[in-house]
């Protein structure tokens, strides 16, 4: 025989008579306590020590010594218990040199150290590696487990070999992707495990401990595939809290859930047993002819599972309870997105239906600050922009949820409209689909001023005439139609019961009111969102008068795609000729002209007067009547035609238009030619199809900050970009906003800010006129939220709060 025979068998014959071959390491008896030995020894040998019950302390001391086993290649079934080998060793891995194994004597415990010896790659069959050796142990340890005490030994295993895999053996490889499948299969097992901790707990009815254990878990496992685990596990302590009617209890818990598994809750595979319970006490409440005994049932429903279909409106009308919010507005809204809406009644009901990110608010102790809305808490801080996490019970008004991809979507459609050039990307969280980052071109002075866009659907086309009319939205109420109700038609809003903050009103209907003094009188009428009739319907129908702040500017827009109004003469002509305080007396305050602060103010810029980007330094009025004839001689403005288009539903509007022609006329000859258009088409024709020469138009602050150059980014004069004035040619005005966009430093911001106010002053791109407060009658009966309304734009961004009283 060769020599490697020989010493194969010698190494035979020592293991046999010194390791205690035949012995399983779940035999080993000696209880003898050992100190720990930091080298190679984890706490295990401290809890097989200290542990009471037998079979745990067994399975303690079978584990308590890292250690691998080999399995030779001949004498079959031999194997033998030795100190852990760096290599790993499977069929497609042989061993690559011989190497001096360290046999245990696993007969006596802690085990000793035998003797080593040589062995080569023709010796091994196999070598099974101490993690693989823990997780066939625990595998069989767990089987009969009732009480969670075995699955907690193996929970200490398992982070114990975790431990030492990862600090002892992994510093003796060279290869660690050679134990990459270990030490997944090692964490896979540890969760698990975890997971059965959580679920034995369940099921003997510990709500707490599965509870507090669950939350501990949450903050390692952020997988949604890992938490829709650990929610499978608690489930059945909702289900049981069913079983037995304890509706209160199955409420708590539910809600519970909800707090730590908000989109799991959400899912098919839960929502629909807890609504499948709700609908069977919706249809016995159906069937109840006594009111309290079908209240209660509606109750108990509602504790179930709340997101029910109808189950909220049918509670409120089986009580009488069921409120409806009547708003009376010029014209009916017939667009409901925010790329379509035009005129007022459909910009205000976006808010009903979309929700942003973030909406900005005007705090008057604070200043402005930006409220979650559609995100989840406050926004964190990245490179040149914001992360955002998706609020987990947002939903869209078809029952599918918000997404990051949503976000990502809205600001690619923005970004092709030209309406969104700061932002640079929106990037989804590659682990989780509710986590948008919004990244800027470059610094900008408040980067979540940029991001208070509504969000829409990505799934939707929301360009086509249907989403148009009927759209899909996040906000808390969804679009029911155009309805006949009486002698007039209404536009109803129905509550969307998939919103996860249901509003008390549950419906709102908007229609034109022919009497609002009798409306309001009849309550017909809560809310009048008319600038024209409400001051005087208010006063007369003894309503609430609220004069709401606004950041619009209304201004006549110029088309400077024709060459004589690319004159800055003839357009400071216009805008000297134009005597604003007397069209804001006589046409927009009326009997309110005479108060110590009326309402309504004159602009002498782009800014609304009392901002911080107005220039206050700056006194000089608009209107100038002998610069106006001087300018209209230099210009040849006398009997100069040019149109002026207005939206045709607005009556204050007109009347404003009217005497503008005839001051202009007065003191510059020049003739202007009224065109009222329907406000829809008015838009077309000024931001699509730039039809226009002249038009009574009006620009939406988003924000406190003013900012101002979508109006002039020369990027942005095509179809429906944000320069529809088609003022490019200006290179002074495009240096003063590229060094705003360059600073962050809020004094520097203010002096460009000034710069712009001045310039634009001066060279009138397009003319200033007012800015205008809007008056809304609202009933007594009408409670508003207690923080008021951002600005008239978001007069119903609080709508869940409100509140109308029983007269």
């Amino acid at each position: 025989m060769d020599t490697r025979f020989w010493t194969w068998l010698v190494g035979i014959v020592w293991v046999c008579c010194a390791s205690g071959l035949a012995q399983s390491p779940l035999e080993a008896t000696d209880a003898r306590p050992v100190p720990r030995e930091a080298s190679d020894r984890t706490d295990l040998l401290e809890l097989a020590h200290s542990e009471p019950e037998p079979i745990v302390k067994a399975f303690y001391r079978s584990v308590a010594i890292p250690h691998d086993m080999i399995h030779w290649a001949i004498g079959p079934g031999r194997s033998v218990v030795v100190e852990p080998i760096p290599q790993r060793v499977t069929e497609k891995r042989p061993l690559q040199k011989d190497l001096n194994i360290q046999v245990f004597d696993t007969s006596v415990f802690p085990w000793k150290k035998g003797r080593s010896f040589p062995v080569t790659s023709e010796d091994i069959r196999r070598v099974q590696p101490y993690e693989d050796i823990v997780l066939e142990l625990a595998s069989k340890f767990v089987v009969k487990d009732r009480g969670g005490n075995r699955l907690r030994a193996v929970e200490r295993v398992l982070e114990a070999v975790i431990e030492y895999h990862q600090t002892k053996r992994l510093v003796q490889v060279q290869d660690r992707n050679a134990w990459a499948d270990v030490i997944r299969r090692l964490h896979d097992r540890l969760r698990k495990v975890r997971v059965d901790q959580v679920r034995t707990a369940a099921t003997a009815g510990r709500w707490d401990a599965a509870y507090e254990m669950t939350k501990g878990w949450l903050r390692v496992y952020k997988e949604p595939a890992d938490h829709e685990r650990f929610c499978q596990a608690m489930f059945p302590l909702v289900e049981q809290s069913l079983k037995e009617n304890r509706f209160d209890e199955a409420a708590v818990r539910r809600k519970r859930l909800e707090e730590i598994f908000p989109e799991c809750m959400q899912r098919e595979a839960f929502a629909s047993r807890l609504s499948q319970k709700a609908q069977e006490l919706l249809e016995l409440a159906k069937a109840e002819k006594d009111d309290a005994k079908a209240l209660r049932l509606l109750a108990d429903a509602e504790k179930v599972w709340p997101f029910l279909s109808g189950l909220r409106n049918y509670r409120l009308k089986r009580s009488n309870e069921y409120p409806i919010l009547y708003v009376g507005v010029r014209s009916l809204p017939e667009s409901f997105t925010p790329a379509t809406a035009s005129v007022d009644a459909e910009r205000l009901a976006l808010d009903l239906l979309f929700e942003e990110l973030l909406l900005p608010v005007n705090d008057p102790s604070t200043g402005q600050r930006f409220v979650s809305r559609l995100a989840r808490g406050p926004a964190q801080l990245v490179p040149l922009g914001r992360r955002f996490q998706i609020h987990p019970q947002a939903i869209w008004s078809d029952g599918t949820p918000v997404t990051a991809i949503d976000v990502r979507r809205t600001i690619e459609r923005l970004q092709a409209r030209k309406r969104s050039l700061l932002i640079d990307e929106a990037r989804v969280g590659a682990a989780d689909p509710r986590e948008i980052s919004i990244t800027l071109r470059r610094g900008f002075v408040e980067p979540r001023a940029l991001m208070t866009f509504k969000i829409l659907p990505a799934a939707k086309n929301t360009e086509s005439a249907d989403f148009v009319k009927k759209p899909i939205g996040s906000g808390p109420f969804a679009l029911d139609g155009r309805i006949k109700e009486g002698d007039h038609e209404v536009v109803r809003f129905l509550a969307n019961e998939q919103h996860f903050r249901q509003p008390a009103i549950r419906e709102i209907h908007f229609f034109h009111s022919q009497n609002p003094v009798s409306d309001f009188a009849t309550g017909k009428l809560h809310v009048l969102l008319d600038p024209e009739t409400a001051p005087e319907s208010a006063s007369r129908a003894n309503a609430n008068l609220l004069w709401l702040k606004s950041r619009r500017i209304y201004f006549l827009a110029i088309n400077h795609r024709h060459r004589r109004w690319q004159e800055a003469n003839l357009r400071r002509c216009l805008s000297a000729a134009i005597d604003r305080a007397a069209i804001l007396d006589q046409v927009f305050r009326g009997r309110f002209k005479d108060q110590a602060d009326p309402p309504h103010r004159v602009l002498n810029g782009p800014f609304p007067p009392d901002s911080w980007a107005s220039d206050e330094e700056l006194k000089e009025p608009l209107f100038n009547r002998p610069l106006a004839k001087i300018l209209a001689k230099k210009s040849n403005a006398d009997g100069f035609k040019a149109t002026l288009k207005y939206p045709k539903d607005d009556g204050l509007a007109k009347k404003a238009c009217a005497m503008i022609k005839a001051q202009v006329r007065e003191h510059t000859g020049m003739e202007l030619v009224l065109e009222p258009r329907p406000p829809a088409l008015l838009k077309r024709e000024v931001e699509f199809d730039h039809d226009y020469e002249l038009a009574y138009y009006h620009f939406d602050y988003p924000t406190e900050l003013f900012f101002l150059w979508p109006l002039f980014d020369p990027q942005s004069v095509g179809r429906g970009g944000t320069n529809f004035l088609g003022y490019t040619n200006d290179a002074e005005l495009t240096s003063e906003f590229q060094k705003l966009m360059s600073y962050r430093d809020m004094s520097k911001v203010r002096e460009w800010m000034h710069s712009i106010h001045r310039m634009i002053h001066q060279k009138t791109p397009f003319v200033p006129l007012w800015q205008l407060d809007f008056p809304v009658a609202v009933h007594r009966s009408v409670e508003l939220s207690s923080s008021a309304p951002p600005d008239y734009r978001h007069f119903f961004a609080n709508i869940v709060e409100w509140r109308i009283r029983r007269q």
